[in-house]
């Protein structure tokens, strides 16, 4: 019944698709870190590291946007199922070691090109008119 209220409190998404894999009707909860979470989290890697790849001096704000957006969601994910399914019991089952090596090797791309998407000082800024900036 508590698997039924979480689905139905979040319409299927987030909470939800942690704690049921297959029919929702069923109510089947999944012991460890589901496949899904597994499957974001390579995503968000692939294409994070696609991204720093690319050898465009500028990226688009549009590229900027789906990087971050997709960086943010994976994160999200795997963070509440790390600390959701991975309790001090479990904490060294494979699944969970596996996870927290995934968020670490998420973390380097994503961050990369975050920093890419910053915006670069243009040549008239006010730290460059003040002498502080070279």
């Amino acid at each position: 019944v508590l698997v039924q209220l979480l689905y139905a409190a979040t319409d299927g998404e987030g909470l939800g698709d942690l704690l049921i894999m297959g029919n929702p009707e069923e109510g089947e909860l999944v012991h460890g870190v589901s496949l899904e979470v597994f499957e974001v989290g390579l995503q968000a890697r692939r294409v994070a590291r696609q991204f720093v790849r690319k050898e465009e001096k500028r990226p688009s704000e549009e590229d900027c946007s789906k990087v971050k957006a997709i960086c943010a969601m994976a994160f999200r994910t795997m963070r509440d199922a790390y600390l959701l399914d991975c309790r001090e019991e479990a904490i060294f089952d494979r699944r969970c070691v596996r996870l927290r090596d995934l968020l670490d090797e998420c973390q380097t791309p994503c961050e990369t090109s975050f920093t890419r998407c910053k915006g670069q000082a243009t040549e008239g800024t006010w730290w460059q008119m003040m002498g502080l900036r070279r």
